[in-house]
């Protein structure tokens, strides 16, 4: 089976220990999950939908607030010896912005908390079963910019919700997320395109980002406030078979964002808490997701 993002956070823990992106949604992923009445066409241009969502999210990463998130992976392969498998992997916490730009997550990833700034990043819990006296945390200061993503998308750039917007194909009435009332818009879009809105683009799988994948397309679903904001992302595709899968794999990753606007003032461990990667021994049977 191929890497959820949890093992793939292990696999780069092994290497450097590079600390995961957090991102966010509650819930299992389901590729059918819709609410509301039947998709109608737009009412309005997709260009004005598409730059207000954009204009919205810019005010928010402009401020020194932050917003919940909560994320379900779920990946399943659908074509040869390991046909059926699933893994589901969860992620939730919450970001911090600043200057435009998400600067820290606090989240939780299966069993292991991490706590990420833009030159390194904290993690505990049971991916590190032996830590030496008095130490809590392990640093490392080969850490990945902290960003808000839902599978392949960066729900934190204004460019890519421009992006996904511009190609909707839909809307309908998407019910209350957050409390608040939402409308559903959907679509799809291609890698290539995606990677035109957001050039340093990765697949949320590790595979490489080649000309056939580049190609495939992406759908999409974003559920968006009165207020423009993203309440949900919901998105799939449908990967090669690669690294020793044995098959197709279906990718889901489904994200809501909560609480926008809220108090987020994330602070390093306690430095006499912290230890480096030197000192500890990684436990990779750590169950931070779950497969049948």
């Amino acid at each position: 089976m191929k890497a959820t993002s949890r093992g793939r956070r292990l696999a780069v823990l092994a290497a450097a220990l590079t600390a995961p992106v957090a991102i966010g949604l509650g819930g299992v992923a389901n590729a059918q999950a819709a609410t509301g009445s039947a998709a109608t066409a737009p009412t309005v241009s997709a260009a004005s939908t598409a730059s207000g969502a954009a204009d919205a999210l810019k005010r928010q990463l402009g401020g020194s607030r932050g917003v919940e998130f909560a994320e379900t992976i779920t990946d399943t392969v659908v074509s040869g010896s390991q046909r059926g498998r699933r893994t589901v992997s969860r992620t939730e916490g919450v970001a911090q912005f600043g200057d435009g730009r998400v600067v820290a997550t606090d989240s939780t990833d299966g069993t292991t908390r991490w706590i990420s700034f833009a030159d390194r990043a904290y993690g505990t819990g049971a991916l590190f079963p032996t830590l030496p006296a008095g130490k809590d945390w392990v640093v490392s200061e080969d850490a990945a910019r902290p960003d808000l993503t839902s599978g392949s998308l960066a729900l934190d750039d204004p460019a890519v919700i421009k992006a996904l917007l511009a190609t909707a194909a839909s809307k309908r009435s998407g019910g209350t997320h957050d409390g608040i009332r939402t409308t559903l818009y959907q679509g799809k879009i291609t890698f290539a395109g995606l990677r035109k809105a957001f050039p340093g683009l990765r697949l949320a799988s590790g595979a490489p980002l080649d000309a056939a994948r580049l190609k495939a397309k992406l759908s999409w679903r974003l559920w968006l406030g009165q207020d423009q904001l993203v309440r949900r992302a919901w998105s799939s595709w449908t990967e090669p078979r690669y690294k020793g899968v044995t098959g197709d794999v279906v990718h889901v990753s489904d994200t809501r964002l909560t609480d926008w606007g809220t108090q987020a003032r994330i602070v390093s461990p306690p430095e006499e808490k912290v230890t480096t990667p030197g000192d500890v021994a990684l436990n990779y049977a750590v169950n931070g997701s779950t497969g049948d």
